[in-house]
């Protein structure tokens, strides 16, 4: 993955809104890439917590953007 290291160190940066900003700064054909790895790693990762919840989740990261 291309951008994994990115989004991992924006996703849990401080500002909430570093990561949407980022992509938006890319251009649009590496928008997509980086969406769709971003979902690769979510969905890897989401059955790791006991917690989780896909909808919870959802509604907090539509929130930041």
């Amino acid at each position: 993955m291309k951008y994994k290291q990115q989004i991992l160190d924006l996703a849990l940066d401080a500002n909430p809104k570093a990561l949407f900003n980022w992509i938006l700064k890319q251009p649009l054909l590496e928008q997509v890439v980086i969406l769709r790895e971003f979902k690769q790693m979510v969905l890897q990762n989401m059955f790791k917590s006991q917690n989780f919840s896909s909808a919870e989740t959802l509604k907090a990261f539509t929130k930041n953007i």
